[in-house]
């Protein structure tokens, strides 16, 4: 089980006083520089039953003397190494009762949830812990999660993190607190761990996998790392430690300045609502609609450095999809070369998330599937006015910015309406005596066209959405006030016919009156 006799107890190697006191309170030092451990805390260890996590159990359970901390623990059997699992689980059981520490044991078929979540026994189990440290923590109401993470773990994440080609926030290997997690021994070495543990007869146990080569990680560890130690005189993980504590410090540095990129130039939304009170709203595509997105303006994008363009996309990213997760450096790419390409383009990233470049923007967006394409309601009855009828009418139109419109209709003797009134971008006046059919507010068809002026002068309507920088597959769903083939008004636009403005011989005025609501 462990590397020296353990003919005589834990508790009775309490009574000799354990840790070295300059060991100790070299940690305790670490602990209050970085703000790991606070007073009156109360933590949850993950103890395995490795050197490091015994040593973690008897440092916190002094400082709990020392700080008045609340400790409890968990030892996870991963189901993989029988006999010698259930040995670990025995001895962890022992310690925490000789320590006083209340722990909770999790017993699980690591192999059968990697088969079954596509994942390497190593992932599958990493996610486990920390699944249930954190579903631990919260029942019974823990602070913080401590795991026993050292110098050695820190050198071999960074080598790791350097061979997958990962960004400078992957090179900076593991921080001392994350989130709820932190790391008491991160600026310690392996092998001061168990030199401490020797010296007051304290053992552990060794995982016979540790020394198995199939895992990447356990390669580094037994065959790079001590070459590694070789060549750099004994000091590789000291400088590996180095080089992950400047480019953490490097990596704050940019996210200060995403964050004030973030405040400046991101505009956001929710389902129902529009950033700044517009009817900005991106498109997903065909049998999709964005819930949650926000966009960024592309020509004061690219003016960042694009260090801080790629973080800049990471965050907007975690934001819509609310994980970092599987959000890599292929993703940012992609979306970089999009940012950087021709308009009115689209690609899918993960959590249902898409991204695009309309015009002069650059957004994201999640999307929701929807079961089908709204139809086109422009052909029912209750969107047409007869230039015959009397009193007010009003219609509500399904918006394409997810608020909708609300049209009022009604024709006007001189006199009612003033020439001010023109100029109102909500409220649009036609001659009525140009008026010789039945209106219909519909969707843009081919063939329909708009006339510039008076005079003449025609233009497709398909061609005036595209000049105005609608994008494709948001022309097909533009609200238009249409006589036949001839557009009289684009609400979303405020865009109306000349060909039937009103002039000094004008005597009857249809008043349009537009509202999103």
């Amino acid at each position: 089980m462990g590397t020296i006799d353990q003919s005589e107890g834990i508790a009775d190697k309490r009574k000799r006083g354990m840790v070295d006191t300059g060991f100790y309170n070299r940690i305790k030092t670490y602990c209050i520089e970085n703000h790991i451990i606070e007073k009156q805390d109360r933590i949850l260890i993950g103890l395995s039953g490795g050197a490091d996590s015994v040593f973690l159990s008897v440092f916190l359970k002094r400082l709990a003397g020392e700080w008045g901390l609340s400790l409890g623990a968990v030892h996870i059997n991963h189901g993989i190494r029988g006999a010698e699992a259930d040995r670990d689980e025995a001895f962890c059981l022992q310690l925490a009762e000789e320590l006083d520490i209340p722990l909770s044991v999790v017993r699980a078929d690591i192999p059968q949830i990697a088969r079954e979540q596509g994942l390497s026994q190593e992932e599958a189990g990493r996610d486990l812990r920390y699944q249930w440290m954190e579903k631990l923590r919260q029942e019974g109401d823990y602070h913080k999660i401590a795991v026993a993470h050292h110098r050695n773990d820190q050198a071999e994440t960074v080598l790791l993190q350097l061979l997958r080609g990962s960004s400078l926030r992957g090179l900076g290997g593991m921080r001392p607190v994350r989130d709820r997690v932190i790391r008491p021994l991160l600026e310690t070495e392996r092998g001061e761990l168990e030199e401490q543990l020797r010296q007051q007869g304290i053992s552990w146990c060794i995982d016979s996998t540790n020394l198995q080569d199939g895992y990447t990680r356990n390669r580094l560890r037994n065959q790079l790392l001590p070459l590694l130690e070789e060549y750099a005189g004994g000091r590789a993980v000291e400088h590996l430690c180095r080089t992950a504590r400047l480019l953490q410090e490097d990596y704050d540095y940019i996210r200060c300045g995403m964050e004030e990129a973030w405040e400046e130039l991101i505009e956001v939304g929710e389902a129902g609502q529009d950033p700044g009170g517009g009817v900005w709203r991106p498109e997903a595509g065909c049998g999709k609609r964005i819930d949650r997105f926000c966009r960024v303006s592309l020509d004061a994008f690219h003016r960042l450095p694009v260090a801080l363009q790629r973080e800049l996309l990471l965050e907007m990213m975690a934001y819509i999809g609310e994980s970092r997760k599987d959000l890599g450096f292929r993703h940012v790419e992609s979306v970089l070369e999009l940012s950087r390409g021709n308009a009115n383009k689209k690609l899918e990233l993960p959590y249902q998330m898409a991204a695009g470049r309309d015009y002069d923007f650059l957004w994201l967006g999640r999307y929701q599937v929807i079961e089908e394409e709204p139809g086109n309601p422009g052909d029912q009855e209750k969107y047409c006015w007869d230039p015959g009828e009397s009193g007010e009418k009003e219609f509500v139109l399904p918006g394409n910015g997810g608020r909708d419109i609300k049209i009022a209709l009604q024709c006007e003797e001189e006199g009612v309406w003033e020439k001010e009134a023109l100029k109102n971008d909500c409220t649009k006046w036609f001659d009525c005596a140009r008026i010789n059919c039945m209106l219909e507010f519909r969707y843009p068809r081919q063939g329909d066209y708009f006339q510039l002026s008076e005079t003449g002068g025609r233009k497709k309507l398909s061609r005036f959405l595209m000049e105005a920088k609608i994008l494709p597959e948001r022309r097909k769903k533009v609200w238009v006030l249409a006589a036949g083939s001839h557009i009289l008004w684009i609400p979303e636009l405020g865009r109306t016919s000349a060909a039937f403005y009103v002039n000094e011989d004008t005597r009857t005025v249809l008043c349009a009156r537009y509202e999103l609501l």
